[in-house]
């Protein structure tokens, strides 16, 4: 069985060609077109995941200072801290150390009598 397309479409030979070179002239815009959008989607594509990176490295550098800081300061408290430990023991030690002498010296006062020194 054949397929006739003139039986199909009763045209005059006019409407016929200009039906042929509008589809001959369609058939290389729409294949450049889809070339074009593919390649400028893949571009895009790249562009994008480009800037998610350089934003993902500049995030990771942000917080990278930011837990820096805290860890110096952290690095500070616990310094200051140990400072006011030793501090507070050395006062500590201090204060037993006065204590224990002035006990110490009260012990060995000598007698509040007169003193006699033997001369022979």
């Amino acid at each position: 069985m054949k397929f006739n397309i003139n039986k199909l479409l009763k045209l005059k030979i006019r409407s016929k060609l200009v039906i042929a070179f509008t589809a001959l002239s369609l058939l290389p815009v729409l294949i450049v077109g889809s070339i074009g959008i593919t390649t400028n989607i893949k571009s895009l594509r790249q562009i994008s995941i480009n800037n998610l990176d350089h934003d993902l490295m500049e995030i990771k550098k942000d917080l990278d200072l930011f837990f820096y800081g805290i860890e110096d300061k952290i690095f500070f408290l616990i310094s200051s801290l140990f400072i006011l430990i030793a501090l507070y023991l050395f006062s500590r030690i201090k204060i037993n150390l006065i204590t224990q002498s002035r006990k110490y010296f009260r012990k060995s006062k000598p007698s509040q009598g007169k003193r006699k020194f033997s001369t022979k």
